[in-house]
């Protein structure tokens, strides 16, 4: 379900959210063939409205799959952006889409991931390309499940305490 919030209910303070955004309604599109999503969106954030505009603070991870630029082995990593204060005008070009008297908050947080993708992926930073590739034998990612289940991007959140907004 996208992260739709009601603006009156921010009226008396802010409001705390988190959960997560499926694949398929985050719509992410890379556009780059050695990246692609993995599983949901992730969101634990503290929201605010100050004025004519939201004030977001709290983390966003995303998991995906990359192929490296260099080697071409597969890996997996988790993105994440940490919003300090992050303020969303509600009026005027940049503003958060209004429905109603709801802010539709998943195009920005699709955003804030989307500008965190490296333009050329590496599995190692010292990853010497192809013609090593068989050198090395790829280890199972250490932030993924072993037997085969969803990703627990949770475990990832719940180590993070953003500064403003935490509980």
């Amino acid at each position: 379900m996208p992260l739709h919030v009601r603006l009156d209910s921010l009226r008396d303070g802010p409001g705390r959210f988190r959960g997560e955004i499926p694949m398929e309604e985050l719509e992410i599109d890379t556009a780059d063939e050695l990246i692609e999503a993995d599983g949901p969106l992730a969101y634990q954030l503290s929201v605010a409205i100050l004025h004519d505009a939201l004030v977001l603070s709290g983390t966003v991870v995303q998991s995906f799959r990359f192929e490296c630029a260099r080697c071409l082995s597969p890996f997996h990593r988790f993105v994440q952006a940490v919003l300090h204060e992050r303020a969303v005008p509600l009026l005027g070009e940049e503003a958060a889409e209004i429905h109603g008297e709801f802010a539709d908050l998943t195009p920005l947080l699709r955003e804030d991931i989307l500008v965190l993708l490296p333009s050329h992926p590496l599995c190692a930073a010292d990853c010497r390309g192809i013609a090593h590739a068989a050198d090395r034998a790829p280890a199972p990612p250490e932030s993924l499940p072993q037997d085969g289940g969803t990703p627990e991007v949770w475990n990832v959140l719940d180590r993070i305490r953003p500064g403003r907004g935490s509980e």
